[in-house]
């Protein structure tokens, strides 16, 4: 990178970091975050993913990025609310929990410094699946969640990082309204 492109990253990084530092409660975070204002870096606050709920809608490895059609899951399943995670502070710690497809599913989650984020073992209901989705397979988004590494918003999403034999998948999700 030339130095004028650090230059210019350092300025953005700079005047990002002083916005979202003035930006004290959830609603201006909120919108700081819906317009792509907070990145890695940049101050992301791991407070603003907490207590909401989040729906997978996207998920790229290796150059291929697989869409995730929730009005199809509806028409084939049923219900469209698969593939979901929601973060929370409880009365056993930290943990993440959502419905996969078809099962609903609970564990611990360890939010590291910078944007690292793990999670523990995840327990899950037993339930056969009657229709399997071809874009995600239930066992491909546990083993995602298993390898995750790191946490991030872009553009009001949330995306998280999950490495496996060398190879990346960011999984993206948006929130639920």
């Amino acid at each position: 990178m030339n130095l004028r492109g650090k230059l210019t990253g350092a300025i953005l990084s700079t005047v990002l970091l002083a916005f979202v530092s003035c930006a004290t409660d959830d609603a201006a975070r909120a919108g700081a975050i819906e317009a792509g204002a907070i990145q890695a870096g940049a101050g992301a606050d791991f407070s603003f993913v907490m207590n909401r709920d989040w729906m997978l809608v996207e998920v790229r490895t290796g150059g291929q990025v697989v869409t995730l059609n929730r009005d199809g899951f509806a028409a084939l399943m049923g219900f469209s609310d698969l593939f979901t995670l929601r973060f929370e502070d409880g009365e056993h710690g930290l943990m993440a929990f959502g419905r996969a497809a078809p099962n609903l599913y609970s564990g611990p989650f360890a939010q590291g410094a910078n944007q690292d984020l793990s999670f523990g073992m995840m327990r899950s209901t037993m339930m056969a699946a009657l229709f399997e989705l071809e874009e995600l397979r239930e066992h491909e988004f546990f083993a995602h969640l298993h390898n995750t590494t790191a946490w991030n918003i872009v553009g009001g999403n949330l995306e998280l990082r999950a490495t496996a034999d060398g190879a990346e998948t960011v999984l993206v999700f948006a929130e639920d309204r």
